[in-house]
């Protein structure tokens, strides 16, 4: 049997020095260890067990996540016939949950405390390592070909894979960047520009990292928006999410899109995706016919024009463009494709640097996002895409948490009628937007992000969701949520 283990720290936890020391322990006792490093996805984990053929799994877990953690990783290795790995876990683990930890998988589970003789003596009975004279010392520095291949301790975080030929798998899950959406409120329309540099304002002194400002088929023109606030900030990024396609020329896009990089010195993450039939066929008239090949013309013209100042010229199923362009954008631009379905997640993958999401829980993106878009993203060669995932946000009390789904079906509900956002939420647990709320205390909220990250995402946009009886309860409300956000937000990263 393999004498070879791997410690892997899933989640958002970063803290090692446990790990670490196990790890040493483990390898002066003869076994030969691999140490994947902190903030793991469950299926880098998954897919680094069977890259180095090892014998156990060993998880470090201190963020209470440890039952879903360990179950999916159990579940991820029956999934690729690796069921006779064995799965151990470490951590802070309430004496109650071991039961539930081994009937969920787990071959053993060391709590907090467990002295280091009794793991190693269980590491021994599931692999049947005989004991073996201390290794040599470990170093962090970067080992050579020759050193790594003998070392009995090999620190993915500082050495390459073992075979050179395979793939590293994707490292995510790491830091996740936590942003808010900024939107025209209904009412004065000579208010909007204030109320929203106020917005974009506090979330640059929060120390948040995006703004996401929405385009509402009825209301202010969302990269006019991105103009002014980068006018009026330094630091945060600001990306809209998202401009629909169908109602202005890519020419016309990029030019708009271009300029307002510039009004924002460079800030600007562009979403952008085909819109609704609701929208487009039934509002504004405009045929909504292969969407997804539209989009396809759409960004071959897009992407031209962005890498500008040039001649665009471009033919393609739609378009026959050949047109002069004397912009060209002031720093790397990213473009972020909204995609719910396989085919618009594939593109997303090989065209575009990421998706945004809307209705899309932690099931659909762990399940269906995140495998389709990383693939195509791999096979086309290009960096892991960013996965950006829309979520409303509610503090609230406990027993006010369905009074506060209840709110978010009533307000942000419309957009369930979309076929494609049914089909989405068939990927996932999720009934509808009140099941996608984070609401509840601090803990839970960070809690429910811990989830999100854990499935994939890159980033987070906050939709707030005030709660209360008249409007000075709801300004009170989304005051509080607001300062709770930029706490979290700061773990987070």
């Amino acid at each position: 049997m393999s004498s070879r283990v791997l410690i892997a720290k899933p989640g958002l936890d970063g803290h090692d020095r446990g790990a670490k020391i196990v790890a040493r322990t483990l390898r002066d006792a003869g076994f030969e260890v691999v140490f994947t490093g902190i903030r793991q996805r469950v299926d880098t984990i998954v897919a680094t067990a069977l890259q180095e053929d090892v014998a156990v799994v060993g998880l470090s877990i201190l963020s209470g996540a440890h039952l879903a953690l360990t179950t999916r990783v159990v579940e991820g290795l029956r999934a690729a016939g690796a069921e006779d790995i064995a799965v151990v876990v470490g951590g802070t683990i309430p004496p109650d949950d071991v039961p539930r930890m081994k009937a969920a998988g787990a071959a053993a589970v060391f709590p907090t405390g467990t002295p280091l003789d009794a793991i190693v003596a269980q590491m021994r009975a599931l692999t049947a390592v005989v004991p073996a004279s201390p290794a040599t010392p470990l170093t962090c520095r970067r080992r050579t070909t020759r050193e790594a291949g003998h070392s009995k301790y090999r620190n993915l975080e500082t050495t390459e894979p073992r075979n050179p030929g395979t793939p590293k798998p994707r490292k995510l899950g790491g830091t996740v960047r936590v942003g808010v959406m900024i939107g025209p409120e209904r009412g004065d329309s000579a208010r909007k520009v204030a109320r929203m540099i106020d917005d974009v304002t506090w979330a640059e002194r929060a120390g948040l990292d995006t703004a996401w400002v929405p385009q509402i088929p009825t209301d202010f023109d969302a990269l006019t928006a991105v103009a002014l606030m980068g006018a009026r900030t330094e630091r945060i990024e600001i990306g809209t999410a998202v401009v629909p396609l169908q109602t202005q020329h890519p020419i016309a896009l990029a030019r708009q899109a271009l300029s307002a990089q510039g009004a924002a010195n460079g800030r600007l993450a562009l979403g952008l995706g085909p819109s609704h039939h609701w929208i487009v066929q039934d509002m504004l008239g405009l045929p909504y016919e292969r969407p997804a090949a539209f989009t396809r013309d759409y960004l071959e013209v897009l992407d031209a024009a962005l890498r500008g100042p040039g001649p665009v010229d471009v033919e393609n199923g739609t378009f026959t463009v050949h047109n002069p362009l004397d912009l060209g954008p002031v720093a790397p631009l990213p473009v972020l494709l909204a995609a719910l379905g396989p085919v618009m997640l594939a593109l997303a993958g090989e065209r575009a640097d990421g998706t945004v999401l809307w209705m899309a829980d932690e099931r659909a993106v762990a399940d269906h996002v995140v495998p389709r878009i990383t693939k195509a993203a791999d096979g086309a060669g290009r960096p892991a895409p960013r996965i950006v995932a829309g979520i409303p946000v509610c503090l609230c009390r406990p027993g006010e948490v369905d009074a506060a789904r209840e709110r978010a079906n009533r307000i942000l509900g419309e957009a369930e009628i979309s076929p494609n956002y049914q089909r989405l939420l068939d990927y996932g647990d999720a009934r509808d937007i009140g099941d996608l709320c984070a609401a509840g205390d601090e803990r839970a909220i960070a809690a429910r992000f811990r989830r999100f990250a854990d499935a994939g995402v890159t980033d987070l946009s906050v939709r707030l969701l005030p709660i209360g009886e008249g409007r000075e309860e709801l300004i009170a409300s989304k005051r509080r949520t607001r300062e709770v956000l930029a706490g979290i937000a700061a773990d987070f990263r």
